[in-house]
């Protein structure tokens, strides 16, 4: 669980400093999240993952 947390964390310190695009933010933390659970991301997961994030923010 901590090294999901470190990736994570990792991801959004890039995001905030403006390494990478909120596109590639978004697509980096679902194939990580995705890499957790074990699973291979399919387009609606990516699509729900991504609306999802919107509705937090």
């Amino acid at each position: 669980m901590s090294d999901l947390y470190s990736k994570l964390s990792t991801l959004k310190r890039c995001y905030d400093e403006g390494l990478v695009s909120h596109d590639e933010y978004i697509r980096a933390r679902t194939n990580v999240l995705a890499d957790w659970v074990g699973g291979e991301v399919k387009s609606n997961i990516l699509i729900t993952t991504y609306f999802f994030h919107l509705t937090l923010n």
